[in-house]
């Protein structure tokens, strides 16, 4: 049996793990092992389609409470309150940060995020990149971005 050390672990390659190790890349020197059971480009964060939502500063009428109401009622008493309000407090940073990395979500004519409306929500808040392949386009974006850090072994 080979034994490997290193700083920290993380296993799967999807895109909840190719992010934890850019963002750990981002706080320490020591080595990262991503560990996936194939390809780095290989999981089931590719299939997910759909969009991402996000309460963005700059589209105006959505706040934070509206994004939570919206969530509660489309949840019909299965969300949990705080978790709800987290993500959305959270949403805009995650997007510029995934921006920062690389993720190109889909813009209009004046190449502002283009934001659509979907099920359950009250204003259009939605981001696709891609169109409809925004898993696929995220997990891309962020395997170049792990690829190009030197700390990270796969």
């Amino acid at each position: 049996m080979n034994k490997l050390n290193c700083q920290t672990l993380i296993i799967g390659s999807g895109i909840a793990g190719l992010y934890a190790a850019i963002k750990i890349s981002q706080r320490t020197d020591g080595e990262i092992i991503l560990a996936t059971k194939a390809e780095l480009e290989t999981s089931n964060s590719r299939f997910a389609q759909g969009g991402m939502v996000a309460v963005m500063s700059d589209n105006i009428g959505d706040s934070v409470d509206l994004h939570t109401k919206d969530t509660l009622v489309a949840g019909d008493g299965l969300c949990n309150e705080k978790a709800v309000r987290y993500i959305s407090e959270n949403s805009e940073r995650v997007v510029r940060d995934l921006l920062s990395v690389g993720v190109e979500f889909d813009t209009d004519e004046e190449h502002k995020l283009r934001m659509t409306l979907e099920g359950a929500h009250s204003i259009k808040r939605i981001l696709h990149s891609g169109g409809d392949a925004t898993g696929k386009f995220i997990e891309l974006a962020l395997v170049k971005k792990v690829r190009s850090i030197p700390q990270i072994k796969i």
